[in-house]
């Protein structure tokens, strides 16, 4: 069986398919049927035309559809769906899942105008297609980084922030307090998903009453023995002592940030900014407060501090998320 997807691919993308090998899934392109799309010839740019009338462009060529061959439209959906996250991960912006979670079988209508016009189907570029390509060859058979890409997708499908609106010139744009309760449950359950990234690939901060966090926890004085042990599983997925990440505080405390402990990092760079109290943060301190935020504000049931989690808590964890992973697999300078 051949499915076609809404992934719209050019002729660099062509070739590059056409080396993949996955297993019960063979990648393939077809023209795509609207004759609406087309990029330039060099590969640098794509133009969507409203009427298939319209004169495309000169040095243009219509553009192909992805195409994935299986003996099972299971296997199909689920060799999408690990794509789809790896575009997240690539690229964790809005409405990913809305624009290219669909198949269509690729039978006799495939070419039929009628058919075509009658479905409407609304075929899109993704820019890092490749990119994502490569991340779903490098997880597709290993089953906990495919359940980590899945999480992190199930993340920021349940909530999810534009990540230009924690560019820090915009200082703080949210309240501390949301009256809305489901996005006091959508803000947890996101944070929850998350999180469990970070467990799926091992790199979660493993202490207990007999082996302490820390030796003082309003000083965050961690103990040797668990800090050590995390920095050596974090070495082991490419990220050194020297690596660090930031974490975005911005306006006045929270209330959940009053009963943080401890209260790690130092100013971030760009602080200057109004509103701005960000944090740089090693690794391990920016997984403690991620567990933080999972165990005691999100998970279980709720609480007089969960009505204040707010975006950038979320965003803070699936950041985090999002480089542990691409930093384990190798990909986060690519």
């Amino acid at each position: 069986m051949k499915y076609y997807t809404k992934f719209l691919v050019n002729t660099q993308i062509e070739e590059f398919i056409n080396k993949l090998n996955f297993k019960k899934i063979q990648l393939s392109s077809e023209i795509e049927p609207t004759g609406k799309n087309f990029h330039d010839i060099d590969c640098n740019g794509f133009t969507s035309y409203t009427f298939r009338q319209e004169k495309p462009k000169e040095n243009s060529l219509q553009s192909k559809l992805l195409i994935i061959e299986t003996e099972k439209d299971e296997f199909a959906e689920d060799f999408l769906s690990v794509l789809i996250a790896s575009c997240y991960m690539i690229s964790p912006e809005l409405f990913l899942n809305n624009l290219f979670n669909e198949l269509y079988e690729l039978n006799d209508n495939y070419y039929n105008k009628d058919y075509i016009d009658t479905i409407k189907p609304n075929f899109n570029y993704f820019n890092d297609l490749k990119k994502a390509l490569e991340i779903t060859q490098y997880c597709f058979e290993k089953e906990e980084l495919v359940y980590a890409l899945e999480k992190f997708k199930l993340s920021r499908t349940i909530y999810s922030l534009d990540i230009h609106s924690a560019n820090p010139k915009y200082g703080d744009l949210f309240e501390k307090e949301f009256i809305n309760r489901s996005s006091h449950t959508e803000q947890a359950f996101a944070i929850i998903s998350a999180f469990s990234v970070i467990e799926e690939l091992g790199l979660e901060i493993r202490s207990s009453n007999a082996n302490p966090r820390f030796i003082d926890n309003i000083s965050g004085e961690w103990n040797p023995k668990v800090l050590n042990e995390i920095k050596k599983r974090l070495l082991d997925a490419n990220i050194s002592d020297e690596d660090n990440i930031d974490w975005i505080f911005r306006g006045n405390e929270s209330e959940i940030e009053k009963v943080l402990k401890p209260y790690f990092g130092v100013d971030s760079i760009w602080c200057e900014y109004k509103n701005v109290r960000d944090k740089t943060l090693t690794f391990p301190e920016a997984i403690h407060n991620a567990s933080y935020l999972r165990n005691f504000i999100a998970s279980h049931k709720f609480n007089k501090l969960t009505k204040f989690i707010n975006p950038y808590d979320v965003l803070n964890v699936q950041n985090l998320a999002r480089q542990l992973f691409l930093k384990k697999i190798g990909f986060w300078k690519i």
